[in-house]
């Protein structure tokens, strides 16, 4: 005769014969997000004050505590961090992941990498409004010419969760230069079908990446206006880690 199940809990089993084994009713299970099991989080904002003043440093955006990750983590899959760098200073960033994107929220620099597996050397001069993105690989050195502060994504705390390491690069480091980014957004703007979107938005994409139009094979970004009096739902998306 077979032994029935222990239970463990409300609608919860154990395995008499294994020490791990467990099986839930799914109506228990389905939805881990709720009291007492997975918490649901309260919104956080960090305001501009973060990054205002201050010295050279890497800010992170952390919330590992209230995740129960392993830190800096700002979503279970994602870090992001704003850096401060003051003029005619550098700063080495680096993170053990597949994915790094780096918005230049203000200033001026360059941003010098060795290369990659790929053979592919990173020298990149930056301004307000560039944005790039790199794969896989060693340090990036960061100096500012002007006083400067710009966001960093990246998707450590995915590979830590995973339990991998990164070790070759997926694509090719590139850059996405404000002007023409600008440039591209004012002409969708201007497009007439533009009235009736609920979004106007550009998706960032690498000719690396032709089936999924993503900026990496990790990231999803996007850079979009909403005008005065415009209402912009959120985005309902199964593109995952993804960020603004």
């Amino acid at each position: 005769m077979t032994q029935a199940p222990q239970a463990t809990n409300a609608g919860s089993a154990a395995c008499p014969g294994s020490a791990k084994a467990l099986v839930f009713d799914y109506r228990q299970a389905a939805n881990p997000i709720r009291h007492g099991l997975t918490e649901p989080m309260r919104e956080h904002r960090w305001g501009a004050a973060l990054h205002a003043h201050g010295p050279t440093a890497v800010l992170p955006l952390d919330l590992s505590a209230e995740l129960g990750c392993e830190g800096p983590a700002t979503s279970p899959a994602l870090s992001a961090n704003f850096i401060r760098i003051l003029a005619g200073e550098a700063i080495e960033v680096s993170a053990k992941a597949t994915s790094q994107l780096f918005y230049v929220w203000r200033g001026a620099g360059s941003c010098r990498r060795p290369a990659d597996g790929l053979g592919n050397e990173f020298n990149q001069p930056w301004n307000a409004g560039d944005l790039f993105v790199l794969p896989a690989g060693g340090p990036a050195r960061l100096e500012a010419s002007a006083e400067s502060v710009l966001y960093w994504v990246h998707d450590a705390p995915l590979l830590s969760f995973l339990g991998v390491t990164a070790t070759q690069p997926r694509f090719e480091a590139t850059h996405y230069p404000g002007p023409w980014l600008r440039q591209e957004l004012e002409t969708l703007a201007a497009d007439p079908s533009s009235a009736r979107s609920n979004r106007l938005s550009l998706l960032m994409a690498n000719r690396d990446l032709p089936a999924s139009r993503t900026v990496t094979h990790t990231l999803w970004a996007m850079l979009g206006l909403v005008p005065d009096g415009a209402v912009q739902p959120p985005i309902a998306t199964n593109r995952w880690p993804w960020i603004w």
